[in-house]
């Protein structure tokens, strides 16, 4: 059975590129139509760091204090650690600040901090969702199952 749909742009891939597509284009008024074989949004960790530019733009959209309250509390280590597996010996350790010490440090810096957020630990199934519902606003349409062929 064949299914027309028009639509002014057609987006492949549900994931965190796609999903932040659709937003950008349903904020302008552009129809899209998102195509993904996944049936939803991650649900296995995958990406756990949010960059400050990233932050930046979630915030354009009016969702980085969103994205921030789903990630790391801002009390928690965001340490860095090598292990020779889960429970074993550490072969090396990477220092970071806390969401909290980043915050107090950045205040205290002389000049400007080159960007206007700070990054953010939080997974990706974490901010795949939050995308996801403010993009639903623009898509006309959300095809989530395998698609075979597109002409």
């Amino acid at each position: 059975m064949t299914h027309a749909i028009e639509t002014d742009v057609l987006i492949a891939g549900g994931g965190p590129c796609g999903l932040m597509l659709a937003n950008e284009l349903g904020r302008r008024g552009i129809r899209c139509l998102l195509v993904d074989a996944k049936p939803g949004t991650a649900f296995n960790p995958q990406a756990n760091a949010t960059q400050a530019r990233t932050m930046e733009h979630f915030r354009r959209l009016g969702f980085a204090d969103e994205i921030r309250r789903l990630g790391l509390p801002p009390d928690h280590p965001t340490d860095i650690a090598y292990l020779t597996r889960y429970a074993g010996h550490e072969l090396a350790r990477i220092q970071l600040p806390t969401a909290a010490e980043a915050v107090a440090r950045v205040r205290t810096m002389t000049g400007s901090w080159s960007a206007a957020e700070l990054p953010h630990r939080v997974s990706q199934k974490f901010v795949e969702a939050v995308l996801r519902r403010h993009a639903q606003d623009g898509l006309h349409e959300l095809l989530r199952h395998p698609v075979r062929q597109l002409r």
